[in-house]
């Protein structure tokens, strides 16, 4: 056999064994998440007592795993199935689009949060986010001009395919009776899409 069609084979022989190894080796990760979130009137607000119709100072609301122990994508939390869709994607420069969504039962039947925005680096609040509450027995209460602060237990706290922080939702509206509610929540979202 000539030398050069024996290089050629050897060649496309490596070429082949590469793509086996990397398509054995990449697999996508499951994105995961933790949330903590509180419903109800503010304290530090009496006004906000005759707009709720939760007459209960940052009512408990939603949790999902924990700080140490995010849940994946397709796993369970309580007995219920969990489901973690997110992306947070570099637009250029210290800025991300975030789109963050958990839910908790079949087709998110118990409840879930969702928050969509565009986030920076920065460590301080950050304005212009949407957000949604939902439990079963609640119904959903919405904002679309609440606030973030990014986690300054982590650095950075947002990168692409993971973000941690609170949002907050001062004004958060149940559709239904126009009632309006405080909305807080500490999530954090990582191996999402990017």
């Amino acid at each position: 056999m000539p030398p050069m069609t024996r290089l050629c084979l050897l060649l496309a022989s490596l070429s082949a064994a590469a793509l086996v190894c990397t398509s054995c080796s990449s697999t996508t990760p499951t994105a995961n998440a933790y949330v903590t979130s509180t419903l109800g009137t503010n304290p530090n607000d009496t006004a906000s007592t005759a707009t709720c119709n939760i007459d209960v100072p940052f009512n408990q609301f939603l949790t999902i795993g924990t700080e140490s122990t995010p849940v994946a994508d397709g796993t369970s939390f309580g007995g219920a199935p969990i489901q973690v869709e997110c992306k947070v994607h570099s637009t250029g420069g210290d800025s991300y689009q975030v789109d963050l969504d958990i839910t908790e039962g079949n087709n998110g039947a118990l409840g879930g949060i969702t928050i969509d925005g565009t986030l920076t680096t920065s460590t301080g609040v950050q304005t212009g986010i949407s957000a949604a509450f939902n439990l079963t027995n609640t119904g959903q209460y919405s904002e679309k001009d609440c606030t973030v602060t990014l986690s300054t237990e982590t650095n950075p706290a947002i990168t692409a395919g993971r973000v941690w922080g609170t949002v907050t939702c001062p004004t958060a509206t149940y559709a239904e009776t126009g009632d309006i509610c405080y909305a807080q929540a500490t999530f954090l979202f990582q191996d999402c899409d990017q």
